[in-house]
């Protein structure tokens, strides 16, 4: 999205009631200024005059510019292609839904790559204030897509959801930040390479720790067979 611009929200807009339609032009046209100029640098004015409505009217929607911001992550935050992602996917084991899910919620990113923007906003801005809610909401929704019957029903929404964050962070550091060549052959593109990382660490044999007051001597350590497959409690 070159020129900072949000993506359309998706949906006729002609289905929308007028009410719903100012809201949704008001969401989207903070999102742009927010992109293109920051949080602080962008007034309430600025996103009347972007949404073609009176600076009067804006309230009749939101009481103030944290609240449009706080619609703007909830729609439009990276975070929340994740639920549709796994929506979306599809495979026959979990290891093939987990794969085309973290492929699809790449490639989303990947389409609208400066929505990216966004957390930085909210991290250098906001302190990350918003992020725990934004963090129930996508679990939530993840909640009701797994509900409808997925090959991930047997692994915590919540773990899911961590390690597709952690993914993101990924796909952050390597596609938006570094950007430069890393110093080993991954053989791959690295958020590929990430992608596998942390799938294969949820989809792994579990490995027993033994948590002790004192260091187990060596000749006390006995080896462990894993179990044929992860046990979720």
């Amino acid at each position: 999205m070159s020129d900072s611009r949000a993506p359309s929200s998706g949906g006729p807009a002609e289905g929308l009631a007028k009410g719903e339609r100012t809201r949704q032009k008001i969401i989207e046209s903070a999102c742009g200024l927010f992109l293109n100029i920051g949080y602080h640098g962008t007034s309430m004015r600025q996103i009347a005059q972007a949404a073609g409505i009176a600076l009067g009217s804006i309230y009749n929607h939101f009481a103030t510019k944290d609240e449009i911001f706080a619609a703007v992550l909830g729609r439009y935050h990276p975070w929340r292609q994740i639920p549709a992602a796994f929506e979306a996917a599809r495979g026959e084991t979990t290891d093939g839904l987990l794969h085309d899910a973290a492929r699809r919620v790449v490639a989303a990113w990947s389409l609208h790559s400066d929505l990216v923007r966004l957390h930085s906003i909210e991290q250098v801005e906001f302190q990350g204030q918003h992020l725990p809610q934004l963090y129930e909401d996508t679990v939530a929704e993840l909640t009701q897509v797994k509900g409808k019957g997925s090959a991930t029903q047997g692994i915590p929404t919540a773990l899911l959801v961590r390690v597709f964050f952690g993914l993101f962070f990924a796909y952050v550091a390597s596609e938006q930040f570094a950007r430069a060549a890393l110093p080993i052959d991954l053989g791959q593109r690295p958020v590929d390479f990430f992608a596998e990382t942390y799938l294969q660490g949820l989809l792994g044999p579990a490995k027993p720790v033994e948590i002790g007051l004192q260091e187990a001597r060596p000749a006390e350590v006995k080896p462990t067979v894993p179990p044929s497959g992860r046990k979720w409690r």
